[in-house]
């Protein structure tokens, strides 16, 4: 069963993302509002279209967001990997998705703080070399 959900999911969220068929559906919007103001306007047939739409959107959603969840979870064990695989690289990062809220908000500002030392040393880098006189063109 999981497997059928999971082929389906992808199957139905690939074709209706596709730009054909966002194509397709302003078409038929179209013809129907063009039908309508043809053959006249019917409460009935207005009921029976907006039923109809809420009930495909309805399950639209829970199969697009069954095909985002997969492929967030795909991401972040590709991230995982490539944290693990990085000699130097901080492990502890491999979950963030599961910290609280107040610890990613610490682990933020830590980036902010590590950010600021780089454009610091960056910027006393580059006012060391125009001082010297050296360009990137002397360099290489």
């Amino acid at each position: 069963m999981n497997e059928w959900m999971r082929r389906s999911a992808m199957r139905i969220s690939a074709i209706f993302g596709s730009p054909w068929s966002i194509a397709a559906a302003l078409i038929a919007v179209g013809s129907l509002m063009l039908w309508m103001r043809v053959r006249g306007y019917s409460q009935e047939l207005l009921w029976t279209f907006a039923s109809w739409l809420t009930v495909v959107t309805f399950i639209m959603v829970f199969i697009l967001q069954n095909a985002q969840n997969r492929h967030d979870r795909a991401l972040q064990l590709k991230l995982d990997e490539l944290l693990r695989a990085v000699e130097g690289a901080r492990t502890q990062m491999v979950n963030l998705q599961g910290m609280s809220e107040t610890d990613l908000e610490k682990l933020e500002a830590d980036f902010k703080q590590l950010r600021e030392q780089e454009r610091r040393k960056h910027g006393a880098l580059k006012s060391s070399a125009a001082q010297t006189g050296v360009t990137a063109a002397d360099n290489g």
